[in-house]
């Protein structure tokens, strides 16, 4: 590797340049003729396990954050946490033995998880019928290419037991995939390192990227006046970043594998050029050594903030909790993401809803482990993917932004099968998202009640019905201001000059099903204008309401949930509230 004397900053690394080192040097038409990356170190081939068992080996050392959450899910960090109820068994380092499934009967010790989408590819299974063949022995050769390389690396990590899901659960008994899968939150916490086949479209493209060769110039680098020497390799490769890798990667697409890695105390990310490590401390690429996002609520994206806000935030109990949402003349308004723990929440949603799921009755269970750690830090109760101490915020639901033009369509899709109540954002397909406005006080009474009845004994997943009942304010959408006929006919016309936030408007769920004269209006919250000296009811001059809408379910005082809107305050002058039940 060629030397040469060089000023470069360690903040170029990464950066793309065309650079000629030596007019004379062998390598000179390629770096002069192609774009070239300044790396802290060239990367080496796909499947080498050097900087991964640094990585780890620094990570369980010397992260402090990584051993904080050790010890807030363990009594103490040194206790090995229990095995899944099923394992594959790698087999010897040599590969002289084929794996097989181990039933781990409430055994303890360290294993590896699998990250990975399906796909297209053909996916062996564990089913009632080959689950005692399997048992004995898993021919290597008959699985995909992502299970091979995930058994290899495992393997040559020095590892022996590593869970992948559609092996490790019977997949033809409902019985065990529901238990199974209410356990997801365990396999992924308690696993030492997640390996996560962030790019691969499917099972048959396999962990290992094939990696061209490069050509490097090696350039030494003072750090600082008198500081240590270091040094930077110029390569004439490009490398993947870890935008491109995981936060744009095939797998960030995919519903299940959010609580993976939110999940997950470490990932290894393989991807098409380089390797990435996530963990609760940082993030790093394996062509640099310095970090590409600090742990705080700041950096990174939303998966990293999810982590790092989940396990590194002190959270309040649920009575301070409370107190903080409460609303006076001294508190400060908040975003409905903005509510303390449960704005927290309402990114995951928001995140979650984005992608892709196969099966839509696997809304709920594809989330249950995101929500168990939730509750575990919360203490609230959930309810269908809402959480009871917030329940009036978490109705505000939609598909679409008040900041919409009038003429989106509503990105929301009702699933063929039932999947959750009507008031529940589980009971669409579709990427949710809530008011980007503060709200006032909350105009719901704190004395609602809820049920459910969920399909399986696992309260996080599957829900088949469930009501809530509550006091409001009531009142029939056609009769308000923003909503008569005239209006609506005065207003359609000048509606492009204004803020689509600015005028009164409903977003349904599913537009043209309804008319207005058939759709009953609830108070939520006034939008608040943030003023101190403000009491945010009728008159405030921002003079909106959030709202929720209702339609009529058949039983008196019965509703079912069709939408939101932003109403007037004044619509709401003199409305009394009454008891109602959303189902």
């Amino acid at each position: 590797m060629r030397k040469l004397r060089s000023c470069y900053r360690p903040s170029l690394v990464g950066s793309h340049l065309e650079y000629c080192a030596d007019t004379n040097h062998r390598y000179s038409e390629t770096f002069s003729t192609r774009a070239c990356n300044i790396v802290h170190r060239p990367v080496g081939q796909s499947d080498d396990v050097q900087q991964v068992q640094r990585w780890l080996k620094a990570c369980l050392a010397t992260h402090d954050s990584c051993s904080q959450r050790m010890t807030q899910e363990m009594s103490t960090p040194q206790i090995t946490p229990s095995f899944p109820t099923r394992v594959i068994n790698v087999g010897s380092s040599d590969g002289s033995t084929n794996p097989f499934l181990f039933e781990t009967e409430g055994l303890k010790g360290q294993y590896l998880a699998l990250s990975h989408r399906w796909g297209n590819a053909k996916i062996t299974k564990t089913t009632i019928t080959n689950i005692a063949e399997h048992k004995k022995h898993i021919q290597l050769d008959s699985l995909c290419q992502v299970f091979q390389d995930a058994i290899y690396f495992t393997r040559k990590l020095g590892y022996r037991y590593l869970w992948i899901d559609s092996l490790c659960i019977i997949q033809d008994s409902l019985e065990d995939w529901e238990l199974e899968a209410s356990r997801m939150s365990e396999v992924y916490t308690n696993s030492i390192l997640t390996l996560s086949a962030s790019v691969a479209t499917s099972g048959d493209i396999g962990l290992f990227y094939p990696r061209e060769e490069s050509n490097s110039v090696e350039i030494p680098v003072r750090r600082a006046q008198g500081g240590a020497l270091d040094s930077f390799s110029i390569t004439d490769r490009l490398l993947s970043t870890f935008k491109e890798d995981v936060r744009s990667g095939t797998l960030s697409q995919r519903a299940w594998c959010l609580q993976e890695r939110v999940l997950s105390p470490r990932i290894l990310h393989f991807g098409k050029s380089q390797l990435h490590w996530e963990c609760i401390s940082g993030c790093w690429s394996e062509s640099s050594i310095e970090a590409i996002s600090e742990p705080d609520a700041f950096s990174g994206d939303i998966e990293s903030k999810l982590r790092q806000q989940l396990y590194l935030t002190t959270w309040p109990s649920l009575e301070e909790t409370l107190k903080i949402l409460e609303v006076n003349d001294k508190s400060p308004l908040k975003q409905v993401y903005g509510r303390g723990p449960y704005g927290k929440w309402y990114l995951i949603i928001t995140a979650y809803s984005s992608r892709m799921i196969t099966n839509d009755q696997d809304r709920l269970p594809a989330l249950a482990g995101l929500a168990k750690s939730f509750k575990q830090f919360s203490g609230d109760e959930y309810a269908a993917g809402l959480w009871i101490d917030d329940i009036p915020a978490g109705l505000l639901w939609s598909g679409l932004s008040f900041y919409a033009s009038r003429d989106s369509p509503s990105p929301l899709r009702r699933p063929t099968k039932h999947c959750a109540p009507s008031w529940s954002w589980a009971s669409f397909e579709g990427p949710i998202t809530y008011p980007l406005g503060k709200l006032g006080k909350i105009d719901i009474p704190r004395d609602w009640k809820y049920g459910f009845v969920a399909s399986t004994p696992d309260t996080f997943g599957r829900v088949e019905q469930g009501f809530i009942e509550l006091s409001g304010r009531l009142r029939k959408l056609g009769s308000m201001i923003g909503f008569t006929a005239d209006y609506l006919e005065n207003t359609k016309e000048f509606s492009e000059y204004f803020l689509q936030d600015q005028i009164a408007r409903a977003l349904y769920d599913e537009p043209g099903l309804y008319k207005s004269d058939d759709v009953m209006c609830l108070l939520i919250a006034f939008q608040g204008c943030g003023s101190k000296t403000c009491n945010h009811n009728a008159g405030c001059h921002m003079r909106f309401a959030y709202s929720l809408l209702l339609h009529r379910s058949g039983n008196f005082g019965t509703f079912k949930r069709v939408g939101i809107a932003l109403t007037y305050q004044s619509d709401w002058i003199g409305v009394q509230r009454t008891r109602i039940v959303i189902s």
